[in-house]
């Protein structure tokens, strides 16, 4: 209960803001919020204009840490629309939270600055009657208390009782009424937050374009040969036959983060048009009106749904950046394995939330093999949507999986041929059931439901444990033919997870030396991860929802391990079970040590080490080798062989003074005027990532190592830093002699870019110039709002 004082303080507060809004009212006009409902054109007055002028300084300064769900104060300055929408003081991130939120996204729950102002938020452009003046802008003032503040750019930490870079920091989110009070007691709180101000010149160019009244052309129209291809594929997703509709339902709720491109297309363009898959209540030819849902399965609320492609219109963020390509080849895949004539859709699935969530049931009648295939076929695609998608901000959301592991897949042949598609199907009709996840429960908070689904867990994987022991009885053994080789071309068939704290990334190929764990996912694996992390994951829900996601995927993790560890010698199981669960008797009782759970089989790959699964990591790589990516490996690299040496120990290194180093470092080596980038990854040791709290507690700083990779792993840069290639010895000696947070700072002072660096925009607009070139389609604006202040 609020004490009588706070109340108080509110309604002065309340009172204050009215006062200022009647005396902004006055001076500048009333608040117009329709002014930007459509592009202003520019005017004789201004050549300025959004997409040309001042999207550019957006992108380079502001959307580096105004992008996605959080932004700080929601304000997406990726685009036009996100700048006319305004900001918001509401948390978009909130695990505490007892009820869920509503939904703000753009482009979905409102479609303009009318509609977001009944949602509370609020301008930061002058919508004042009076547009000469730009001390009506939210925008302009907060730049301009920059410069009255400047900090002293000597490459050394801000003072931490100034600036608060923590993610759960306190938002402040002043609106115009509220700029005058914001500007007296947050001196330092001018924009960019704890970074160098704009330019002169920059920040002239924006306060021009904002008094001309925030000029921005009409998107231009679609080239035709886009308008014929979004014919061809709405045509191919809108078909009327079951078959054709159950399909469409599934690959949309598979593509639905998805940045679709078209890969036939060969342009000139370095920046592709991306494309957006929506639901629709218009068929193809009408207007697009996106039926605005929570998640992708939920009750459309209209007779007949429509799949429609719409242009992405925003700045794309390599944080969220999933890119997809569609293509004919694409097209003949998707026929193949779901419009042929071998089965048959007989009745299409309702929305029912319980059934919805469960893609076992609502996907039953469409071929167990085809789906399987279909998400195999782009499977860092299908691993990245947890990854990348809303899943991935936080902690506790991320705290379930190893900072650094290697995946592979059961073939799909095998379980076409050796079990045939009946055999198969029936497991999985008979397990649905206990295949329920906790999206279907929506966002509640009772305890029960996840010891429910606990239940329901451990009772599938009883009934996967007997189905997988009848597969190889009468002395069939587990052998590597059983790991999907990605067809002898496809790339996917083998990643890397990097898990950065509380954030991750997921790379083709094996990067790094041999892991701690690795997982082998098969069907039920990857369409769990699939619904339960990004088709069933509520960024708007409760702390409810949020708890039986995170307590739900320890399931999932400990499902890929022992699918992998079926490969070993029957004898050595329990040791690498004791490695990975060093302080966890009560998992390794529960789930590793139950008979029903194991695989009753003996491997049957030939062993001639006693380090079973230093061994298995070899056989399998050596195995998927035809298809592996090498791109990240050092001798990629034109650099002398004295500085590759450098490089290499520094791969090497392992222990404490890992420990200190940010969990993502960009370091750029000069050699001769030429830069090389590489990516340094923290890879932290626990003795078990099964606890939801207290992660410190099972910190093993001993056994600390990192990864060390030619070019950009990570959308969150934590430091950037930057040595000459002589340099190398003497930096690769201070990190492995580094004992402290003294000694890290010290390591920083003489090769760091500091967010207080002078150059440290000119450093950055390099690193994304680098990281364009090299990434190529996988490119995206990189995130600062981890930048370390150390």
């Amino acid at each position: 209960m609020r004490t009588f004082p706070t109340l108080l303080l509110i309604l002065f507060l309340s009172a204050c803001t009215l006062i200022s809004q009647l005396n902004f009212d006055e001076l500048y006009g009333t608040s117009d919020p329709t002014r930007y409902e459509l592009p202003v054109a520019p005017t004789q007055d201004t050549k300025l204009e959004f997409h040309q002028d001042i999207k550019p300084i957006l992108n380079n300064r502001c959307v580096v840490c105004h992008g996605c769900y959080d932004a700080p104060c929601q304000l997406n300055l990726a685009s036009y629309e996100g700048l006319s929408r305004g900001a918001n003081k509401e948390l978009v991130y909130d695990g505490t939270r007892l009820l869920a939120s509503s939904p703000s996204r753009l482009f979905v729950d409102a479609a303009s600055p009318s509609q977001w102002r009944d949602k509370n938020f609020f301008p930061v452009l002058n919508e004042r009657n009076q547009l000469g003046d730009i001390d009506a802008s939210v925008i302009s003032r907060i730049l301009a208390l920059k410069n009255k503040k400047t900090e002293n750019l000597n490459n050394q930490p801000l003072p931490t009782d100034l600036y608060d870079f923590s993610l759960n920091r306190e938002q402040s989110c002043p609106s115009i009424e509220q700029m005058a009070y914001y500007e007296q007691s947050q001196p330092h709180g001018g924009m960019p937050y704890g970074l160098p101000a704009l330019s002169e010149q920059e920040q002239n160019t924006l306060n021009e374009w904002i008094a001309a009244g925030a000029p921005a052309k009409n998107t231009a129209p679609l080239a035709q040969v886009y308008s014929d291809l979004i014919v061809q594929w709405e045509s191919f997703l809108n078909k009327d036959s079951k078959k054709a509709q159950l399909m469409s339902r599934y690959v949309y709720e598979h593509w639905f983060l998805a940045n679709l491109y078209f890969n036939d297309i060969k342009t000139d363009s370095t920046s592709p048009q991306f494309f957006k898959i929506v639901r629709s209540s218009t068929p193809p030819g009408a207007p697009i009106k996106i039926i605005a849902t929570r998640r992708p399965f939920d009750d459309p609320g209209v007779q007949r749904v429509y799949y429609r492609i719409k242009p992405v219109h925003d700045t794309i963020l390599f944080k969220t950046h999933m890119p997809y390509a569609l293509s004919q080849k694409r097209i003949e895949k998707l026929e193949k394995w779901f419009l042929n004539d071998n089965y048959t859709v007989t009745n299409l699935p309702g929305y029912d939330p319980v059934k919805t969530a469960n893609p076992f049931i609502t996907f039953a009648e469409l071929p167990t093999n085809s789906r399987y295939e279909f998400m195999l076929d782009e499977a860092r695609f299908t691993i990245m949507g947890f990854i990348k998608g809303s899943v991935c901000r936080g902690q506790v959301a991320l705290n379930v999986i190893n900072d650094h592991f290697w995946v592979v897949f059961v073939k799909p042949e095998r379980e076409n041929t050796e079990l045939g598609e009946a055999k198969l199907k029936k497991h999985l009709v008979e397990s649905t059931y206990n295949l329920r996840l906790p999206a279907g429960s929506g966002s509640t908070t009772i305890f029960s439901d996840w010891l429910k689904y606990s239940e329901h867990q451990m009772a599938y994987l009883e009934a996967k444990a007997e189905y997988v022991n009848s597969i190889f009885k009468g002395g069939l053994k587990p052998t590597l033919d059983f790991v999907w080789d990605g067809d002898g071309v496809n790339k996917n068939a083998a990643l890397t997870i990097f898990r950065h704290f509380d954030t991750a990334s997921v790379e083709y190929g094996f990067v790094g030396d041999s892991p701690q764990t690795m997982w082998l996912i098969d069907y039920q694996l990857l369409e769990k991860i699939h619904y339960l992390l990004v088709a069933g994951f509520d960024v708007y829900g409760n702390y409810g929802h949020q708890l039986k996601t995170r307590l739900y995927m320890d399931f999932l993790r400990m499902e890929g391990e022992s699918n992998l560890i079926s490969f070993l010698p029957k004898s050595s199981r329990q040791d690498i079970i004791d490695q990975w669960y060093q302080d966890d008797s009560d998992t390794k009782a529960e789930y590793f040590n139950n008979s029903l759970l194991t695989l009753n089989s003996d491997s049957g790959i030939a062993y001639q080490t006693n380090d079973h699964f230093a061994e298995l990591q070899k056989k399998i790589s050596t195995y998927l080798s035809p298809i592996l990516d090498n791109k990240f490996e050092l001798n990629n690299v034109n650099l002398p062989t004295d500085s590759l040496k450098q490089l290499t120990k520094l791969s090497k290194l392992v222990g404490k003074p890992i420990s200190f180093l940010s969990q993502v470092s960009f370091i750029t080596v000069v050699d001769k005027n030429e830069e090389h980038h590489f990516t340094i990854t923290n890879n932290s040791a626990y003795t078990s990532v099964s606890h939801l709290f207290l992660e410190s507690a099972s910190r093993v700083p001993k056994r600390d190592t990192l990864t060390l990779a030619s070019g950009f792993i990570g959308a969150y840069p934590n430091v950037y830093m930057r040595i000459n290639a002589e340099e190398l010895a003497e930096f690769v000696h201070q990190i492995s002699t580094v004992s402290s947070t003294l000694d890290y700072g010290k390591l920083l002072d003489q090769y760091g870019i500091r967010r207080t660096h002078k150059d440290f925009w000119k450093h950055s607009d390099k690193i994304h110039a680098a990281a364009k070139e090299a990434l190529s389609i996988e490119y995206g604006l990189l995130d600062y709002n981890r930048l370390e202040n150390k």
